[in-house]
């Protein structure tokens, strides 16, 4: 399976807007936020969106995804106003070849990793500054506080789980065992004191910290009631149910790791298409689980699960999910995740 077609597979999820805006889930309530993308004009996003997160300067980025041709990623402030397009260097250099999501750098940089296996960095107002090649194509990617980025490879069924650049994108440490191959892509996430997590997103549930010099400081391999290990990836079909997969992680202000799946619906054969091994209503198909596990043991500490399907991680406790709007234009729906307490303060 190429990798492009993987990406689809995990992330093209396109939902119908939510009737009820702050779902209590159990230990946990979901509240929508903010909504980006205009039904017309140049603040229409053309495919399902990703969305970083927000910008000390009050806006958040939003890159359509590749379609038949690349779209320039775009800004909107916290009131779903649209502030115009990021655009890349005119004097001769190639611009966005295929923009696939944006994350914040040092001084309130802007980051735009690139299929082409590059990075275009904005300064704080928007303006291009440079670009960096990286040795990889990246799947998933964050950029520490010093300018070095921590990146895992979009490469199907690669061993390593995530590379170590410096500021100017040079591999400095490779991480990762070179023995057994999970075939999976791995989410990447920036713990506390600059730590990293790796999450695979298919085949197994593994997650991994480590620090920035080499060191596994934890590994786990925990089980779940909404995921069944698998060897093969499958399409869903009339008798075979979509294949649960992690989506999204992030750490918490307490330490603690917060992970985003998606699992099969009860009704997830009203999701498919008339072909009937496709996903043409992810609602239907999909139940999103949000999970808190402690950090040091990996032990499940609160679960819930939605109806829903939200399958991005924009910020910590803040997820998306891309909808269709009149006109087949797309919009971002943002929703706070947040625990539940008791007049006491318990959970």
């Amino acid at each position: 399976m190429r990798a492009t077609q993987l990406y689809v597979m995990l992330t093209a999820l396109v939902s119908a807007p939510l009737a009820c805006s702050s779902p209590e889930l159990g230990p946990m309530r979901l509240e929508v936020i903010a909504e980006l993308g205009d039904g017309s004009g140049p603040g229409a996003i053309p495919t399902w969106p990703r969305v970083s997160a927000r910008h000390p300067g009050g806006f958040r980025i939003v890159v359509p995804q590749p379609g038949v041709g690349a779209f320039n990623p775009k800004a909107f402030d916290d009131g779903g106003n649209f502030l115009g397009e990021l655009e890349g260097p005119r004097d001769g250099g190639a611009g966005f070849v295929q923009p696939l999501f944006a994350r914040l750098g040092p001084d309130s940089t802007i980051w735009i990793f690139d299929a082409a296996a590059r990075v275009l960095v904005f300064d704080a107002t928007r303006r291009y500054r440079r670009t960096l090649m990286l040795p990889i194509a990246p799947w998933d990617a964050v950029v520490l506080g010093d300018g070095r980025v921590a990146v895992t490879n979009s490469a199907y069924g690669l061993a390593l789980p995530w590379l170590l650049l410096d500021q100017d994108g040079h591999e400095v440490r490779r991480f990762g065992a070179e023995g057994e191959v999970v075939p999976s892509p791995r989410r990447i996430v920036l713990g506390q004191g600059g730590t990293i997590w790796t999450l695979t997103m298919t085949h197994r549930l593994q997650i991994e910290h480590w620090d920035t010099s080499g060191t596994l400081i934890a590994q786990f391999d925990p089980t779940a009631t909404w995921f069944t290990p698998y060897d093969h990836l499958d399409s869903p079909s009339d008798s075979s149910p979509p294949q649960a997969t992690v989506q999204d992680s992030w750490i918490g202000d307490d330490g603690r790791l917060w992970l985003v799946g998606k699992a099969a619906d009860a009704t997830w054969r009203a999701g498919l298409g008339t072909s009937g091994t496709s996903i043409v209503r992810a609602d239907q198909a999909y139940d999103t689980v949000i999970e808190v596990r402690d950090p040091t043991t990996g032990v499940l500490l609160e679960s819930a699960r939605l109806d829903a399907s939200y399958p991005f991680v924009v910020e910590p406790g803040v997820l998306m999910r891309p909808t269709v709007i009149e006109g087949g234009w797309f919009r971002a729906e943002l929703v706070a995740v947040s625990l539940v307490t008791d007049a006491a303060g318990s959970r």
